[in-house]
């Protein structure tokens, strides 16, 4: 996948542009409830995170914008999946673990 040959060059502004690109197209695409819009957020917001914890310029808006993606990603699962399902508490997890 190219997102992770951005990964492995460190081209974290291209792997942000794919992504952000990805979670448009399925956004578009798909109207209704998409797990795959869903997981696309939920990649962006991991980018994110990752980028922010690294304490690369921006961070605090880098965290808001992923805490963002990540209440979009929950809130579509939440209705696909239910409250309890593990696609929902592993961002739950995630977006409390970003706190640390």
């Amino acid at each position: 996948q190219l997102c992770s040959k951005y990964v492995e060059k460190r081209l974290v502004q291209d792997q942000l542009r794919l992504l952000r690109r990805r979670c448009e197209f399925h956004k578009a695409a798909y109207k209704g409830l998409s797990g795959a819009h869903a997981w696309a957020l939920e990649a962006l917001g991991d980018c994110l995170r990752s980028v922010a914890k690294k304490g690369a310029v921006g961070a605090e808006d880098n965290l808001k914008v992923a805490r963002q993606k990540y209440s979009e990603a929950n809130n579509i699962l939440r209705l696909m999946f239910g409250e309890d399902h593990e696609y929902v508490t592993d961002i739950d997890d995630k977006m409390v673990g970003e706190e640390d």
